[in-house]
């Protein structure tokens, strides 16, 4: 280290810094180990007294002596070559003060860049990490020392030989038996100089000791050796798997991205399909609601025949169904959305569902199935529900009840207990496999059974379910092969003794109490302006109409209606920029929006909302009455019922009259109907009473029959 200090350095023969970092050295530099191996070598001969008695005592100096002649000459030798074997880079000069590693701080000399971590490593984690096997100096390791010296010899040496087993053990034995003789030598010869009376015992000894210690020196070299390759397999098994995990995390995070994006691309598919589905449903809402509230009209109107009330009703019945399904296509967007929203209404529950098996009836008969509905004795009047979106829950299961049984009966059955319902649809069907229960409910899942041609598009029990949830309730299905069904709904539906919004007979509403009012229709569609002028006109009501909204604010300087009805989506000026310019001309009277869009009156961002009231298309009369009745304060007029008890005594047979209630409690309509008319012909039932019967089961007004029943029942 001296000689290379005071004379290599300033003659320039080795580099002018001093460098002590393991990741810029080379395993051996021949400058420092030749030099030493040669002062050792002339040092051991002169010490041995093959050089003479005067330097075998000047040893010691002739070693030192030897170092500052051979540092130089192999410095100058080999240019200097062997000292840095990793240059240090512009960028490396400056390397940060926290290891990537160890995470310590520590100064710029002890930090350095590691090309297999990718960041600045301190000296002492360089030095420990065995794993890396010198990525960053491959030019520096004995192995390619060695394999480029003897390159300089033999030209057709590769690695391959150098690191093979016979060559490391041969290399690692020659060294351990060159220092072995060394030892034995001096030893050998220092004991001959003091005992050379005993040279055959020493001779002896030396050779026994030798042979035993080579056997040794064979063992434990190839021992260590084996030991060296097993951790040097160890640390490439390890690297291999870290490399191998590497790949993984990167694909893990490529599919990632992957997903991400194809996630957004199916989000943004399900806004652009239910943007799409709530246009639809918007341009068949219009034209749907001129065909219903025409339906409506024309089936109350006196002067319509008794033999087209019927195909009246259908029509009405038809499009009220078109509209359950243009609403399913709205709440399957919204449910995925999630943006489904529910409304508290009074329901009778007992009359809905009679209704509902009344309109499935046809279709039932048509495949020669018997649809019953049964109920407990004691069930509340009313009940706090969405009865829209309960009514869309029990069409569904019924329709499918009647779909999937090719023969035999169809039995709904209503329970009540604790404030909870318990509505169960049964059939005799086709069943369900066990493993097709649970993908029944998924949204367009159709399950195939070869005793039914699947159809339809998959949608109908995915929604009921979701509905079910949303309105806190559950769905069970419990159902065998070529038995049938049972599909169970439990639902929390508060029960109320005062009914606060009594419903509206449409057919009997005749007018209302008081002066005339005006009323301002502003739609953009003559044919929903025409159907509400229709409509409202016979029942007293003053209708302004107004094309557009610029039209109405013109109009306002000529009258002053008491109830404004808009329609949303208008040219030029829309229902919401109309609300905005109304209220801020100060008129206070109550605005009405009606419109397609089904987004539940949410248009103005504003905290308190404009308008009183908000319809959907198609308007039903019974909702657009009732929003009229309250938000105008007015009392409806109704048409004065016939008497219902001016029949004598004789004229009523109670056997005929308790036939026609067991009909009416399973809700047997067709059979109540064919009852009537027999007991009619037979003279069994009174004139007005049967005309009464006819009239009701017409309007299927079923709680009013039961009254007017129970009534003549009671005078007999």
């Amino acid at each position: 280290m001296v000689a290379d200090l005071v004379i290599n350095k300033p003659l320039g023969l080795s580099p002018p810094g001093i460098e002590f970092k393991r990741a810029h050295l080379y395993d051996i530099n021949p400058v420092g180990v030749g030099s030493m191996l040669i002062a050792m070598t002339t040092g051991f001969i002169a010490y041995s007294g093959l050089l003479g008695e005067g330097m075998q005592a000047f040893a010691s100096y002739l070693t030192l002596l030897m170092t500052f002649i051979a540092v130089p000459f192999i410095a100058w030798v080999t240019r200097g070559h062997y000292y840095i074997a990793r240059p240090v880079c512009l960028d490396e000069k400056k390397p940060a003060h926290s290891c990537g590693v160890c995470e310590n701080s520590f100064d710029n000399e002890d930090m350095t860049f590691c090309p297999l971590y990718g960041l600045s490593i301190c000296s002492l984690c360089c030095s420990l990490d065995t794993r890396c096997e010198d990525a960053c100096r491959p030019s520096g390791r004995i192995e390619n020392q060695l394999l480029s010296f003897l390159k300089s010899f033999v030209k057709r040496v590769k690695l391959r030989h150098i690191q093979s087993r016979g060559f490391k053990f041969a290399l690692l034995f020659m060294v351990n038996i060159a220092i072995f003789s060394t030892i034995v030598l001096i030893a050998y010869t220092k004991t001959l100089s003091v005992y050379p009376q005993q040279i055959d015992a020493i001779n002896s000894f030396t050779w026994i000791v030798s042979l035993v210690t080579i056997l040794i020196l064979v063992v434990g070299t190839w021992s260590f050796l084996l030991s060296l390759e097993g951790q040097r397999l160890a640390r490439g098994e390890s690297q291999q798997q870290t490399q191998l995990l590497m790949k993984e995390i990167v694909a893990h995070q490529k599919t990632a991205v992957e997903l991400k994006q194809a996630r957004e691309q199916a989000d943004t598919s399900n806004i652009a399909k239910s943007r799409y589905l709530e246009r639809i449903s918007h341009e068949l809402r219009t034209p749907l609601n001129s065909v219903m509230g025409y339906a409506q009209l024309l089936e109350g109107a006196e002067d319509i025949p008794k033999s087209r009330r019927d195909s009246i009703k259908v029509m009405r019945s038809s499009s009220e169904h078109l509209t359950d399904l243009i609403e399913g296509l709205v709440d399957i967007s919204k449910i995925e959305a999630g943006r489904l929203d529910l409304h508290r209404n009074e329901v009778d529950i007992v009359t809905m569902i009679e209704q509902l098996i009344y309109m499935f009836q046809i279709q039932a008969k048509s495949k020669n199935l018997r649809l019953d509905f049964t109920h407990q004795e004691q069930l509340p009047e009313h009940v706090i529900a969405d009865e829209r979106r309960l009514r869309q829950v029990l069409i569904n299961l019924i329709s499918n009840a009647i779909k999937f049984t090719p023969k035999g009966s169809v039995l709904v059955d209503l329970k009540y207990r604790n404030q909870v319902a318990y509505i169960t649809v049964t059939d005799n069907g086709i069943g369900i496999e066990e493993e097709d229960i649970s993908r029944i409910s998924e949204a367009f899942v159709r399950i195939s059974n070869p005793m039914h041609q699947a159809s339809g598009s998959g949608l109908g029990l995915a929604i009921t379910q979701a509905l079910i949830h949303c309105m806190g309730g559950d769905l069970r299905i419990e159902s065998e092969i070529g038995v049938g069904s049972v599909f169970t709904v439990s639902l929390m539906l508060p029960s109320i003794s005062e009914v606060t919004h009594k419903p509206i007979a449409v057919d009997r509403v005749v007018g209302y109490h008081g002066d005339r009012l005006s009323l301002m229709v502003v739609d953009d569609d003559p044919n929903q302006r025409r159907l509400l002028i229709d409509t409202l006109t016979p029942l007293g009501f003053n209708v302004i109409a107004a094309a557009d909204g610029t039209s109405c604010l013109k109009m306002l300087e000529q009258c002053s209606p008491k109830l404004f009805m808009l329609d949303i989506s208008m040219p030029d000026m829309s229902g919401w920029d109309l609300v905005v310019a109304l209220r801020d001309r100060g008129i206070k009277v109550p605005l009405v929006m009606i419109s397609a869009e089904a987004d539940e009156g949410f248009g103005l961002d504003t905290d308190k909302p404009l308008h009183n009231d908000y319809l959907v298309k198609p308007i039903n009369m019974t909702s657009l009455l009732s929003t009229l009745a309250y938000h105008l304060d007015i009392e409806l007029k109704l048409e004065e019922l016939r008497p219902e008890t001016a029949v004598s005594l004789e004229k009523n047979d109670p056997e005929a009259i308790n036939e026609l209630l067991s009909f009416l409690d399973i809700g047997y309509v067709d059979g109540f109907k064919k009852s009537l008319v027999e007991a009619e012909g037979n003279a069994k039932l009174a004139t007005d009473l049967c005309r009464n019967l006819h009239n009701d089961l017409a309007q299927l007004n079923l709680t009013t029959i039961r009254s007017q029943l129970m009534a003549a029942l009671d005078e007999i």
